[in-house]
């Protein structure tokens, strides 16, 4: 996050306890629940977060803001936080927030959300220098978890423009200081504010608005130019204009690396080909990109011989098993989706997905689930990710001809 300025605001409204849930242990798996697979108490919350607990970082994160530790040892690794330390006070509520969508709490993120109001307003600023003092990353999150508290969907869109103008102001500082870095830092800011906002109109189902916006967009320079135009054209893809979402990744393709440039392109090539019902060139596409990252992976880790069923990348691995449902090939589906749910997956939607994939293709589809959930429970990795995943088939979240994942 950005460095803080130095203020003495009181922020002790926000480490009020009754802001903050509970956190319901009754949706994680019986695998996820035992003693010696939990994170040690006094962990702190920086190692937490690089192991992938994110329930206990949640956790951890509101003792510290509300001076809650159960126990001695968390008192010494979660110090509580100081009403007028507002940098730690924000980086804390991010961590909170962050790992509650992570675990897909996102309706309780959303309600304690509401806490910081409206973030605009002065009260926020500076006093001194004019500075915001809340991170910018802690500002977009509040956009997108105000919006579902409040429930007023236009809301976003508002916010975002105003997170724009912003970013517009310190663009212009940073060009009369001659502050090459911030100045293009804020030029990647205000890019992806342009695709926040026609995410946002995609969430009100302004599909047409949407794309009107898309199309006023102009194609990201610099370091975050292949992110950029693979959002841009995912969305295309959700509103169902596969045209204008290969267009988006050639111009990106020219300035960065040609072998990082060459998978994302094929990457949305194949997710192309699926929206458009060529589930032949899509699974060819899958193929070729599988086997490529494979032959990566073997020589990255210096084997020569052998290796396994499952993809080096879990979407591509769940994708390539989608298209061989989808062209009659039942029978080759289940050792690629077998392979990334037993594999200790990174991406955990990727699991709710592969069982979807793999239910019709097996009559053993059963004790394969309760294996491959206890092969979670082992990896560390998803102690905090054992929440309701998110629904990746759901209408919202994809067309009727794109029931695919993606990145």
């Amino acid at each position: 996050m950005d460095s803080a300025p130095l203020t003495s605001k009181d922020f002790s409204f926000l480490l009020k306890p009754e802001i903050y849930h509970q956190i319901s242990p009754l949706s994680i798996p019986a695998p996820f629940r035992t003693p010696s697979r939990q994170p040690a108490p006094e962990t702190p919350i920086p190692d937490l977060l690089a192991q992938g607990h994110f329930r206990a970082a949640a956790i951890a994160a509101v003792q510290a803001l509300t001076s809650s530790p159960v126990s001695i040892t968390q008192a010494a690794a979660h110090p509580p936080v100081e009403p007028t330390d507002h940098a730690r006070v924000f980086s804390l509520l991010y961590t909170r927030l962050s790992c509650l969508c992570l675990i897909d709490a996102v309706a309780l993120a959303a309600q304690e959300a509401k806490a910081l109001e409206d973030l605009n307003s002065a009260f926020y600023l500076d006093p001194l220098t004019g500075a915001h003092l809340v991170p910018w990353e802690l500002r977009l999150l509040a956009v997108r978890l105000q919006t579902l508290g409040f429930g007023d969907p236009r809301r976003a869109v508002v916010s975002y423009y105003e997170l724009a103008r912003d970013a517009r102001l310190e663009i212009g500082k940073a060009v009369k200081a001659r502050d090459h870095s911030a100045a293009e830092l804020w030029r990647e800011r205000l890019a992806n504010l342009g695709v926040k906002v026609a995410g946002a109109l995609v969430e009100q189902e302004d599909l047409l608005g949407a794309a009107e916006h898309l199309k006023t967009l102009k194609d990201g320079a610099g370091r975050g130019a292949q992110r950029l135009a693979m959002s841009k054209a995912l969305l295309w893809l959700h509103i169902g204009d596969v045209e204008q979402a290969r267009r988006c990744i050639v111009p990106s393709a020219a300035g960065i690396g040609k072998g990082e440039a060459s998978v994302a392109e094929r990457v949305l090539e194949a997710l192309a080909d699926m929206a458009d019902g060529e589930y032949d060139h899509a699974l060819q596409a899958w193929t070729e990109l599988k086997q490529d990252l494979d032959n990566d992976s073997r020589e990255a880790a210096g084997e020569t011989n052998g290796g396994n069923s499952g993809a080096s990348d879990e979407m591509i691995g769940v994708n390539l098993a989608v298209c061989l449902l989808y062209v009659g090939r039942m029978e080759e589906v289940s050792p690629y989706v077998t392979a990334v749910l037993l594999s200790g997956a990174q991406h955990h939607p990727q699991q709710p997905m592969g069982g979807v994939t793999l239910s019709p293709c097996s009559t053993r589809r059963g004790s394969c689930h309760v294996k491959c959930q206890s092969n979670y429970g082992t990896n560390p990795l998803f102690l905090g990710r054992a929440g309701k995943s998110s629904s990746l088939w759901s209408p919202k979240a994809t067309t009727p001809r794109t029931r695919s994942s993606s990145t």
